[in-house]
């Protein structure tokens, strides 16, 4: 498995990179699995959500994400090196989770942009007022951290950062109207 950082690999992917892709995965779609299947109970789904999200990654919805996850880790590092300490509580945030939720923020708006393309009459309307809404519910726990200030500021750009990149790149692929 290569061993470069995420934010290079993810930039190879986006430039096309297969078998950055294939290291991506194989680094980070056990933990995706995870994560998801504290949400969602049933395998098939998750699995799904999860190939979804890695094959997402190579298409343009997904490239979304990746631009996302490395973004965040950009913020995240050029954050450290102008002295934010990014700790909650005295504990270190490892800036590789700031490309890991992205990518998991990424997986849960492919999995629920499927679900609105078929249940919801309006999905892309339906979409966007719920990402708009989760991206809101999803700066609060930022707010209420043993961390400074600059920390918590800098987790709440990164939400926002990340949201502006994907919902919209996911958006596009969802219909106006179900018939």
């Amino acid at each position: 498995m290569d061993e470069r950082p995420d934010a290079e690999l993810v930039a190879c992917v986006a430039a096309g990179d297969r078998g950055a892709l294939r290291d991506l995965y194989g680094r980070h779609a056990p933990w995706v699995t995870a994560r998801l299947r504290r949400r969602c109970s049933d395998p098939d789904i998750v699995a799904e959500a999860v190939q979804d999200t890695f094959v997402a990654l190579w298409r343009s919805a997904g490239r979304a994400g990746v631009v996302a996850a490395v973004a965040t880790t950009t913020v995240a590092t050029a954050a450290l090196a102008a002295g934010v300490p990014l700790e909650i509580g005295g504990e270190q945030i490892p800036v590789a989770s700031f490309a890991q939720l992205t990518l998991i923020g990424t997986a849960l708006g492919l999995l629920l942009a499927k679900a609105v393309a078929r249940w919801a009459s309006r999905p892309r309307r339906t979409l966007t007022v719920a990402t708009v809404a989760l991206t809101a519910l999803s700066v609060v726990p930022d707010l209420t951290p043993d961390a400074t200030v600059a920390t918590k500021a800098t987790l709440m750009a990164t939400h926002l950062l990340a949201a502006a990149l994907i919902v919209p790149a996911i958006a596009r692929h969802v219909p106006e109207r179900n018939r």
